[in-house]
């Protein structure tokens, strides 16, 4: 009996429900831009240190996960595994296409790329294609989304930027709510139709938003949004507010992939 009791205890302090799933689940974000061997930095990583990224979190037992099945094991219509792992790409860079999907393909792992219209529209007439300075256009979106192990979401058309006095969505002190809805509305609804995709998901630049935008994605039919904050996630089956801002690590290259993960992120080293 005093067994029985101490598991019930166990089970409620982890989140375990009767029938044996957890209700609330652990799940790091990495946050990724362009992928190139070419001045690496902040916000460049070497394709190398990319694929010793996604080997060391294989060999600690971490399982690749989209955001869209996130939201559904939120909304209970699935189960995560037992240590998922979200992998996002931001900026829609050409090299995610070129450097990343055949790291994705050669470990079976997924990741999410989300992309900015406005890059993508300047590319369409561009017949070179670069690793380092390209973006990715529409119809090779379209072609990683078939593959199976990419999922996209909005990065917004034309608001990665500071012009105007603007800085990414966040609304000008001297703009209405009426404005800045439209105008925001306005460049979410031209990006998906610059993809053709009916996105769920969002990633804030820069991670600046404003108090509004939240419920504005909701409205448009979000389901996930990615912040630049550090931080794990946790996370609940029916909590869908705590998806519309999701932390992430942003991956430098001045670290080393143990160094980054164990360091950084706080994440286990131990081997699966």
């Amino acid at each position: 009996m005093l067994r029985r009791i101490f598991l019930i205890l166990t089970a409620v302090l982890l989140g375990i429900p009767a029938g044996g799933a957890p209700e609330t689940v652990r799940l790091p974000i990495v946050m990724y831009h362009s992928v190139t061997g070419v001045n690496t930095n902040d916000y460049v990583l070497s394709p190398k240190a990319l694929e010793a990224d996604v080997q060391y979190l294989i060999d600690c037992g971490y399982t690749t996960v989209f955001l869209s099945e996130v939201v559904d094991f939120v909304n209970g219509k699935g189960q995560l595994p037992k240590k998922p792992i979200v992998l996002s790409f931001d900026d829609g860079f050409y090299n995610n296409k070129s450097n990343v999907l055949p790291i994705l393909k050669k470990y079976g792992c997924k990741a999410c790329f989300m992309v900015v219209g406005k890059y993508a529209t300047k590319e369409e007439k561009e017949k070179k294609r670069s690793s380092v300075y390209s973006y990715l256009k529409p119809e090779e979106v379209r072609d990683m989304q078939a593959s199976g192990l990419c999922e996209f979401g909005n990065h917004t058309f034309d608001l990665h930027s500071y012009k105007n006095g603007r800085r990414g969505v966040r609304r000008k002190r001297d703009e209405s709510a009426e404005a800045y809805k439209k105008m925001f509305v306005d460049d979410v609804r031209k990006n998906e139709q610059t993809y053709g995709i009916k996105f769920t998901s969002f990633a804030y630049p820069y991670g600046y938003y404003s108090k509004e935008t939240p419920g504005i994605l909701r409205e448009l039919g979000y389901h996930a949004v990615l912040t630049c904050n550090n931080g794990l996630n946790y996370v609940r089956r029916g909590d869908s507010n705590y998806l519309m801002s999701l932390k992430r690590w942003n991956r430098p290259s001045k670290y080393t992939t143990r160094e980054f993960f164990e360091k950084v992120c706080g994440l286990s080293g131990g081997k699966k």
